[in-house]
């Protein structure tokens, strides 16, 4: 009859085997027992039972029942037995930040407002943004629940409204295909109710050239039309090749020229009507096509 102080999963037992063991709590005894007794105390089935598909859980110590986990061959569904996707959770999802100061995750909550939302996240200082919608909006609140961006969508109209009393920050209109900014009925492409500010240049693009407006501290205010293009001021349609026309008066504190003109070469010289040149001498004055008169500059 073997004999084995020990056993250990390499032990190459036959089943009219005899085992003889230690029993620690009767005073060191040997006692003997079959591999069979062995078996059965090692093999022990907890009380319970189960349904495919659910991954089970121990209830107590040695009880096991079905737990809230499905799982079909492609999909897991937790409190779910119809999952309809690769993870289909019914019911809220709460991640809890580790230590204090972490950002919670995405928490799915059932109603907002009588609309469906989503948290998306806490930070540490309590601020949460939560998303919520149904057929025709979607918001952002703040952690308190007050209001932070709402979109409306209708038949003609996309809005963006802010703040706890909605103010309708952009709105966006099919009718039109124009869209407003802090202007509740845009006429324009872009129409923008208060100042635009961009710290780089304005652009304006026609069917084929394109000019620019700019500022810099050194150099002041810049407008710059495409080669050979004037800048109209009152006037849509320019009568010459003047960098600037103004069709009306022009007001000013001052006229300075960069340098002088080169006076017309006789009084039926090329010119045309309303032509001014500034000589060391003269003031030559066009007043009909080619045909040119002079005061004369004396000192005082």
């Amino acid at each position: 009859m073997p004999k084995i102080s020990s056993l250990s999963t390499s032990t190459n037992l036959q089943s009219t085997d005899i085992l003889v063991g230690t029993d620690v709590s009767d005073s060191n005894k040997s006692k003997n027992f079959t591999l069979g007794d062995l078996a059965s105390f090692i093999n022990t089935t907890p009380n319970g039972t189960g349904t495919p598909a659910f991954v089970p859980r121990f209830s107590s110590a040695t009880t096991i029942e079905d737990s809230i986990i499905y799982a079909s061959p492609t999909r897991v569904g937790i409190n779910n037995s119809s999952p309809q996707q690769a993870l289909h959770i019914n019911g809220n999802v709460e991640l809890t930040p580790a230590s204090s100061g972490n950002t919670t995750g995405i928490r799915a909550q059932g109603t907002i407002d009588s609309n469906d939302g989503l948290y998306l996240g806490r930070t540490a200082d309590s601020a949460v943004v939560v998303v919520g919608g149904n057929t025709s909006d979607t918001f952002v609140r703040s952690h308190t629940n007050s209001l932070v961006m709402k979109t409306i969508r209708d038949t003609d109209h996309f809005k963006v409204k802010v703040g706890s009393s909605e103010t309708e920050l952009i709105s966006v209109r099919a009718d039109n295909n124009n869209t407003g900014i802090n202007n509740t009925n845009p006429q324009h492409t872009l129409d923008v109710g208060g100042d635009i500010h961009t710290n780089s240049e304005l652009r304006i693009t026609g069917t084929s050239d394109t000019a620019a407006i700019s500022y810099n501290d050194t150099n002041g205010l810049s407008i710059t039309p495409p080669d050979t293009k004037p800048v109209l001021i009152g006037s849509t349609s320019p009568t010459n090749t003047n960098k600037l026309i103004v069709e009306g008066n022009v007001q000013s504190e001052g006229f300075v020229l960069s340098s002088l003109n080169t006076a017309p070469a006789s009084a039926s010289a090329t010119g045309t009507a309303g032509d001014i040149r500034f000589t060391t001498d003269h003031i030559y004055l066009c007043v009909a096509a080619n045909t040119w008169k002079r005061v004369a500059i004396a000192t005082f």
